[in-house]
């Protein structure tokens, strides 16, 4: 009995220590993690076969911003927060978890450098920069991105909220850089390196 309750305390301190919240809900964003306030700042996802995400930032002239909404797909996910995002809605995800922290469970790519699947990578830590081909190109789609703020071009002339993504597309290659803060893909297999 005195074990599983030193485990159950272990646990809840290793979650409060590491920073997590449940995958599914609507959570305030603040500058740092306390009392069911997420901080700002990168979080990881290991996913669900239906992970989708949105978050909404501080009213601008006392309109609130539209949401960017991720939609549902399968495979690790990775987001973001940011100075100005005020709430986090989360479905069909496992546990978020601070991104580095000792809950991070990283999905790297496999000692034949070969990335499986659907979801969000960071470069340098999952995948290797460098030049990628999909095992299925028919209906793939992929990110290259400079964070995993999940924005789309501002339409603001003066950028306050520059756009994520780097470069997309649909081929079956692509050229990951170093300078890539990630990586994201959906329908495309696995990806193999070649260069």
């Amino acid at each position: 009995m005195r074990g599983w309750r030193l485990a159950g305390i272990a646990m809840a301190a290793a979650l409060l220590l590491g920073g997590c919240f449940n995958g599914t809900g609507s959570y305030p964003v603040g500058l740092k993690l306390q009392n069911g306030v997420v901080g700002q700042g990168l979080w990881h996802s290991s996913g669900g076969p239906d992970c989708s995400f949105s978050t909404t930032t501080f009213p601008l002239g006392g309109v609130v911003n539209p949401s960017v909404v991720e939609p549902a797909r399968a495979g690790p996910r990775y987001v973001d927060f940011l100075a100005g995002d005020f709430r986090f809605d989360t479905a069909g995800c496992g546990p978020w978890v601070q991104a580095g922290g000792p809950l991070d469970a990283l999905h790297p790519t496999n000692a034949y450098g070969v990335l499986e699947g659907d979801g969000d990578f960071r470069v340098g830590i999952e995948v290797p920069p460098g030049r990628y081909q999909a095992t299925s190109p028919t209906t793939c789609s992929w990110q290259r991105v400079r964070d995993f703020g999940h924005r789309v071009p501002d339409p603001d002339p003066n950028g306050i909220f520059p756009s994520t993504i780097i470069a997309s597309g649909t081929s079956d290659t692509v050229d990951i850089a170093p300078t890539d803060a990630g990586f994201t893909t959906s329908n495309c297999g696995a990806w193999r390196r070649i260069g």
